[in-house]
This record gives structure tokens, sequence and C-alpha cells, in this order.
């Protein structure tokens, strides 16, 4: 199945055509009789809702199966037209349903990465170019966002992105032009110490071996698993910074 495919709405999708085309069978056996019945304002107006959702149930057929997507377009010449569409459908709904099951016998379970739980300031940066495919820059809106964040938190717009989060995670005392960010549980210990060296190391990570390649290097699409691995690294940084204090 194709990476996009959300099986969930895909299986809503199918289901509700199905439900117009029964309800477009149900026309046809009604007024058949009527050598005339396609001139029907009802039938005109069912056809008009089945034509216009069928682009969408092909991608989704094409998706499962090339071989799907064309019964999908197809029509039959006799009686009612949509009857192998109709099939087709079905089909496309038993394969929906059946993935988690299959799934669940033939993969080792383990944790799935629900995206709707990354970091706010992360996922409300990037939602709507992921949903559109654009992977590589919705890693960058991402990386925006939480740096936008930081600079927010910190009440300055002079520095940014990797030398931003140097200076909020320094372990210099801060001073007005230089305020810094601390763990309610910083301490001042070595642990502590140790913590605020390992951010800073990962903030610099983050923007120069994340942000920078997706931002500027001519590279091609990243895979969607990769680009959710780097988005999962720019909300742990914002959860750190989310629950740091401030020390101006």
């Amino acid at each position: 199945m194709a990476a996009q495919l959300d099986r969930e709405k895909a299986l809503a999708e199918v289901q509700r055509f199905i439900e117009e085309l029964a309800a477009s069978r149900h026309l046809y056996e009604t007024n058949r009789q009527n050598r005339t019945y396609w001139k029907l304002p009802e039938w005109m107006q069912q056809e008009r809702t089945v034509n216009e959702m069928l682009p969408l149930i092909e991608k989704i057929g094409a998706a499962l199966d090339d071989r799907l997507a064309k019964r999908v377009r197809s029509h039959d010449h006799y009686g009612w037209t949509h009857a192998s569409q109709l099939t087709a459908c079905e089909e496309m709904v038993g394969i929906l349903r059946r993935v988690d099951h299959e799934t669940a016998i033939f993969e080792p379970r383990g944790p799935r990465l629900d995206a709707k739980s990354l970091h706010p300031w992360v996922w409300d940066g990037a939602q709507s170019l992921w949903r559109s495919g654009h992977f590589r820059e919705a890693v960058r809106a991402a990386s925006v966002m939480v740096n936008a964040e930081a600079q927010s938190r910190l009440g300055t717009r002079d520095v940014s992105e990797t030398a931003l989060f140097q200076m909020a995670f320094s372990a210099d005392p801060p001073t007005a032009s230089k305020p810094r960010l601390r763990l309610p549980e910083d301490d001042g210990g070595k642990t502590a110490t140790s913590v605020r060296r390992g951010m800073m190391a990962f903030a610099e990570g983050c923007y120069a071996a994340i942000r920078n390649p997706v931002s500027h290097d001519p590279l091609a699409e990243l895979p969607e698993h990769e680009a959710l691995e780097q988005l999962a690294a720019f909300s742990i940084l914002a959860r750190w910074v989310e629950r740091a204090k401030v020390l101006p």
C-alpha cells in the first residue's frame, strides 16, 4: 500500500462512494422502465455526485492495486452502468479492512510514531506541507517554528538557530542581553551541567545537520519515514525549550 494512504480515511471515502452507488442503483431499479430515465433530474444529480467523487476513489484504488483503479474507471454497457465499479469498490473495502489484521500477523509489534503526538510547535508548523507530500519543506517549516518560539521565550531576535541555542544553554551566568534557559530540575550540579551541554549539542545538530541540508542542499525529496524522524528530533528540542524557565 502506498505510504501516503491513510487507511481509515480511505476506507471511509470508499464506503461513502458505495453508498452513493447504492442510491444510483435504487434510482435505476425504480425508473428503468422509463426509457429516458437518464434525463430525470434526480438521476442527473446522482450521477454528478458519483462523478465528483470518482477521481479520489480512483486514486485510492491505484494506491492499492492499479487493476482496481482501472475497474473503478470502467462502466458497464448494459443495464445499470456502475455494477463493475461497485464490485471493485467492495474489493477495496476488503483490502483496506484486512491491512491491520495482516500487519498484526506478519509484522513484529513495535511502537509507532503518530505525527499528531509531536510537539505542537513542530506539527503545527509542518502539517499543511506534510499533507501535500512536501516533507523537506515540512521539516524546514518546523525548524523555523521552533526557532521562533525559542526567540520569543528568550525575548530576542538578534540571534537564531545554532547561536540562539548556544546562548540559551550556555553554562555562563545570564546577562541582560544574554538570557539562559534552564530545565526545572537543573540544580547546577555535574549532571545538570552535562545535560545542558548535551542539549546545546543536540540543538546544534538539529540546525546544522537537519535544517541546513533541507533548506540549502539540492537534494531529492526526503522519504516520509526519514522526515518524520527529523520532525521528532525538533519535537524533543521544542519540549526542552517549552519546559525550561528563563533566567534573564
